[in-house]
Parts: C-alpha cells; sequence; structure tokens
C-alpha cells in the first residue's frame, strides 16, 4: 500500500500546518489581494515608471513605444513552447 505525505516536515518543532485555501476565507481574501496587489506593481514599473524614465532621459515617444512593444513581445519568446499568451484567455 503506498503511504502519501499530506504534511510538508519541517525542521522546527510546533503546529506549521497551513489550511488548504478552499477551506480557509481568509486565506483566499489574502492570497488574491496579494496577487493584485503584486499584478499592479509590474504593471506600475512597466507601463508607467519605465517609460518616464526613458522620456526624462530624452528618448522620443517612438522609442519609448518601441521599448514597450519590443518588452511585450520579449515573453512571447521567451515561453515559446507554452500555449501563452493563449492559455490565459
Amino acid at each position: 500500500m503506498t503511504h502519501y505525505v499530506t504534511e510538508i516536515p519541517t525542521a522546527h518543532a510546533g503546529n506549521n500546518h497551513v489550511p488548504p485555501m478552499c477551506e480557509n476565507k481568509y486565506l483566499r481574501a489574502t492570497t488574491i489581494i496579494l496577487l493584485y496587489f503584486m499584478q499592479g506593481i509590474v504593471a506600475g514599473i512597466s507601463l508607467i515608471a519605465i517609460p518616464a524614465w526613458l522620456a526624462a532621459r530624452g528618448a522620443s515617444p517612438i522609442e519609448v513605444g518601441g521599448i514597450r512593444a519590443a518588452a511585450a513581445w520579449f515573453f512571447v519568446i521567451l515561453v515559446p513552447d507554452q500555449d501563452w499568451p493563449m492559455c490565459w484567455i
């Protein structure tokens, strides 16, 4: 008979069991809020901060737009074997 481990062993003593997200609404809400916040940080840096920094250093609007377009397509080239970005739709 196969024995499956349901908890990850830790180096220190104590009860460190984290309940599954489907059983804890506070853990679900906290996870969604943190993921949403982290998504906003990435979007803010890539869509606002980097173009503003480039414009402040004298880049033309065409150069800023070209860099934003190149950055978006970089991830498509980076992950060619996946169904990305179509798997998110």
